[in-house]
């Protein structure tokens, strides 16, 4: 009787394991192509305003510069 129990609670585990990896693989998104890799490296600028650095593809651009922010685009554009 024992036996039959930790039998019937080790198969629980097991299918219960097994539905859980399986779950996993549908809910991981797959890339996409053109989608950024996390692991990709990338293109780093400074910002004209305040000197911070920030990626390409989150800078704002004027001209030949960059920019953290719409009010530093702004700011730097008072200045000059």
């Amino acid at each position: 009787m024992f036996r039959s129990l930790i039998v019937f609670i080790a198969i629980g585990v097991i299918v219960w394991l097994v539905s859980r990896m399986l779950s996993n693989k549908r809910n991981t998104p797959r890339s996409k192509t053109g989608a950024s890799n996390p692991h990709e490296i990338k293109k780093i600028v400074q910002c004209q305003q305040c000197q911070v650095f920030i990626p390409e593809d989150k800078a704002i651009k004027s001209e030949n510069f960059s920019f953290c922010s719409q009010q530093h685009l702004e700011q730097w554009t008072q200045d000059q």
